[in-house]
């Protein structure tokens, strides 16, 4: 059994398009979105929220850590996972599927992306430590299992998007740079849905070098990656399709 949304915003070929993938298949119509690949949908005056509940609370069901203590960060900022054999190899298999589980759930919590993809790290050899890295994201998980992603109703029509990098100005604007790709894909498939964005997109940064080498035609690191990144950004930024703007850490 397979599920498949259909979005458009004619109905009549939308509806025709499901008389003929029904002449194929066996098909059931359950209308509006509600539950899909684990995720759930919810809609109210203000918008569409999607979340994975369900999902957490069967993963802590599947660890029997449904009764654990809640944790209230997915890791402590200074945890510096080793590599060494001190505490022993863990099973491999549960590891990876405990790992593979928590990716997926990060499709619709951001908030424990970063932590995720350190522990993905480890996959090759994962130790005793590394499990407990993962118990501690699923504690995190057990008193934030309600959280969800939210879409606000709004006649708005612009892409904005945040980035922020405790590094060196060489690594922010990499950063930048792929955040710019993310929201050129984004718009490329908005616009399919036949939605026009509006433009400059908006990129926000708190790092005003970064900033203002985006803007210049020079810069002084010549390594190729960087000199690659900075002109791309440049095009985009006199073409007008996307404009960097300031933005203190704080807020």
């Amino acid at each position: 059994m397979d599920d498949i949304i259909l979005t458009s915003n004619d109905k009549g070929e939308r509806e025709l398009l499901k008389e003929k993938l029904a002449l194929e298949f066996k098909m059931k119509d359950v209308e509006s979105l509600h539950y899909f690949l684990e995720m759930e949908v919810g809609r109210s005056c203000e918008g569409i929220s999607i979340s994975q509940r369900k999902y957490v609370l069967d993963l802590l069901k599947e660890t029997s850590m449904i009764g654990c203590k809640p944790a209230n960060t997915p890791m402590d900022p200074n945890t510096k996972l080793s590599t060494k054999l001190a505490q022993g190899p863990m099973n491999k298999g549960r590891y990876h599927r405990l790992v593979g589980k928590l990716i997926y759930l990060s499709h619709t919590r951001s908030d424990i992306a970063f932590t995720i993809s350190y522990v993905s790290q480890f996959m090759h050899q994962p130790l005793g430590e590394h499990m407990e890295a993962v118990h501690k994201i699923l504690r995190y998980i057990k008193g934030t299992f309600g959280r969800s992603l939210f879409f606000r109703k709004t006649m708005g029509r612009s892409i904005e998007v945040y980035t922020n990098v405790e590094s060196s100005t060489k690594v922010e604007l990499r950063e930048i740079t792929h955040a710019l790709c993310k929201i050129l894909w984004l718009k490329m498939i908005v616009e399919e849905l036949k939605v026009m964005v509006k433009k400059p997109m908006e990129v926000y940064c708190d790092n005003k070098v970064t900033i203002n080498i985006s803007h210049s035609l020079v810069h002084q690191d010549s390594t190729k990656p960087v000199e690659v990144d900075h002109h791309f950004f440049k095009e985009k930024i006199d073409e007008g399709i996307v404009c960097i703007t300031y933005i203190p850490t704080t807020k």
